[in-house]
């Protein structure tokens, strides 16, 4: 989460092993809402 708070940052990757899926979806609907291009697992539908 630190990263993606940094606005250097504009694509970040997502590695959701061994995380609960609640904490990635988390993830996915705070990059989304600040504009950044994630690459993600297929497996976790958003």
């Amino acid at each position: 989460m630190a990263a993606l708070k940094q606005p250097i940052f504009r694509v970040v990757a997502i590695v959701a092993e061994g995380d609960p899926e609640s904490d990635t979806k988390q993830l996915i609907a705070y990059a989304r809402s600040n504009n950044k291009v994630q690459i993600r697992p297929n497996k976790i539908p958003f």
